[in-house]
C-alpha cells in the first residue's frame, strides 16, 4: 500500500494496526490490517444516486487509477507471495491452502494453469 501511495496519485488509506498471525495459528487465527476510512460512499451505493456527468468523472478518475497500476514495476527481487515473504492465499484458487512464493510472474503463472494441463482436450 505504501509502494502505491508513494508512486501514484491514488487515494490509499492510512494503515492504523497490522496483526500478523503466528504460524502455529494459521486456521484459528487470521492476519489482518485496520485501515482508515477514507471520505464518501462505496460506489455501489452512490452508482444509482448519480447523474451522466458523475458517472462520467468517475469512470475517467478510476481508468486513470488503473492506468497508474499498471504502470508500476515492481523492484528486485520479483516474487508473488504475501506481504511477509511467505505464502499467500489466492481467492482463485482453493483459499484452504496457501501457494507460493513464486520466484517469478511466469511461475505463478504456471501454477494457475497447471490444473488446465490435466484435462484431455487441450482447448
Amino acid at each position: 500500500m505504501e509502494y502505491v501511495q508513494h508512486r501514484t496519485s491514488i487515494p490509499i488509506p492510512a494503515i492504523i494496526e497490522v496483526h500478523f498471525a503466528a504460524e502455529q495459528d494459521q486456521g484459528k487465527e487470521q492476519s489482518w490490517m485496520l485501515l482508515e476510512r477514507l471520505p464518501g460512499e462505496e460506489l455501489g451505493v452512490a452508482w444509482p444516486k448519480m447523474n451522466e456527468d458523475a458517472r462520467r468523472e468517475t469512470i475517467e478518475q478510476l481508468k486513470s487509477h488503473f492506468e497508474q497500476l499498471h504502470q508500476l514495476r515492481p523492484e528486485e527481487p520479483r516474487w508473488i507471495g504475501s506481504y511477509s515473504g511467505g505464502p499467500a492465499y489466492d481467492h482463485r484458487l482453493d483459499s484452504r491452502f496457501t501457494r507460493g512464493p513464486f520466484p517469478t510472474v511466469s511461475a505463478f503463472h504456471d501454477h494457475l494453469v497447471a490444473p488446465l494441463k490435466e484435462y484431455p482436450r487441450p482447448e
